[in-house]
This record gives C-alpha cells, sequence and structure tokens, in this order.
C-alpha cells in the first residue's frame, strides 16, 4: 500500500465528484460552505472529548473512543472537502503545505523542513 499524499486524495477526489449524484451542480461557494461546516463539527467533536476528559456535564455519549472516533471522521471530511475546493482552484495542497510549513519553520528559527517531492 503506497502512503497518502494530499496529491493522490485529490485524484481520487475529482474522480469520484465526477461520478457524484448532483455534483455537477456544486460550486465553489458551496464548497466554502462545507469547509464552514465541517469546521464546525471538528470544533464540535474537540469540546464532546474535553467535556469527557474534564467530567463537564453535557455529552450524550461517555464512551471517549465513541468520542475520538466522531473527532477522526469529521477531520477526515475536513481534508477530503479542503481537497475538492483546491481541485476546483487549480492549487497543489503538497506543495502549498509543505512552502508554508516551511516558512513558518525559518520565521521562528525551527530548522524542521518537509522536503520537496522528488516523484
Amino acid at each position: 500500500m503506497s502512503d497518502l499524499t494530499f496529491r493522490g486524495l485529490g485524484v481520487a477526489n475529482q474522480r469520484r465528484q465526477d461520478q457524484w449524484p448532483g455534483g455537477d451542480e456544486i460550486d465553489l461557494a458551496f464548497e466554502g460552505l462545507e469547509i464552514g461546516e465541517e469546521s464546525g463539527e471538528v470544533q464540535g467533536a474537540i469540546k464532546k472529548i474535553i467535556r469527557h476528559d474534564k467530567n463537564i456535564a453535557g455529552n450524550a455519549s461517555t464512551d471517549r473512543e465513541a468520542l475520538l472516533q466522531k473527532f477522526k471522521d469529521e477531520a477526515a471530511d475536513l481534508f477530503i472537502n479542503l481537497s475538492r475546493m483546491c481541485n476546483r482552484l487549480g492549487v497543489d495542497p503538497d506543495e502549498i503545505i509543505r512552502a508554508k510549513f516551511n516558512r513558518s519553520s525559518r520565521k521562528v528559527g525551527i530548522n524542521i523542513f518537509l522536503e520537496e517531492d522528488n516523484e
């Protein structure tokens, strides 16, 4: 099994989107709304984990593994939706993540960088 890359996700995402029922009606604004919604769902999942860990009342579930699985699912949805938006805008996620990570490392003086992809 090969390592998953954002680029690979983008290719699979585009192929799937071409077959998605109603997918031809999805535009940039809709994708932006989806990213906002998924971001909120990630935040909600984190809030529930914090509630669990700090014994704050309010969660329907007290199973931390179930709460963690919800976070994983929502984080995956967020990555998938960001990938689709990058496809639409012609942006290479691997390239922009590497560039931003490396700029941030330089900015704060940390000598940890993401290497260039030599495929």
